[in-house]
C-alpha cells in the first residue's frame, strides 16, 4: 500500500521588478497530463499574458513585465495561476 502526504502550493516571491521592464518567472506543471494554466495579476500596473497549455512535468518561463508610468499607486501585486482542478499557486510581485 502507499500512502502519501502532500501540502498545497506555498506563495513565492516577492519578485522585484524595475520600472518599465520585465522579468522571467519558471513555472511547472507538475500533474501528469497537459492542462491549460490561467494566469493573472491583481494590480493593472503588471502584465502577463492570460493563459497556456503546459504538457505534463514540463517547465516554462512566464514574463511578468511592469508598465512604464504607472509608478502611482500600489506598487505590489500578486501573479495568480490556476489549474481546473481548483489548485492556484501565488507569486508576490513588487516594483522599484
Amino acid at each position: 500500500m502507499l500512502e502519501a502526504n502532500c501540502v498545497a502550493p506555498q506563495p513565492q516571491g516577492p519578485f522585484t521588478i524595475k520600472n518599465g521592464t520585465a522579468i522571467n518567472i519558471p513555472f511547472k506543471n507538475v500533474f501528469a497530463t497537459a492542462a491549460t494554466f490561467n494566469f493573472s495579476v491583481d494590480n493593472s500596473c503588471f502584465a502577463v499574458k492570460a493563459n497556456e497549455l503546459i504538457p505534463a512535468k514540463k517547465s516554462i518561463t512566464l514574463t511578468v513585465t511592469h508598465r512604464p508610468g504607472s509608478a502611482a499607486g500600489a506598487r505590489t501585486g500578486r501573479l495568480l495561476i490556476s489549474h481546473p482542478s481548483n489548485a492556484s499557486w501565488v507569486y508576490y510581485l513588487k516594483a522599484v
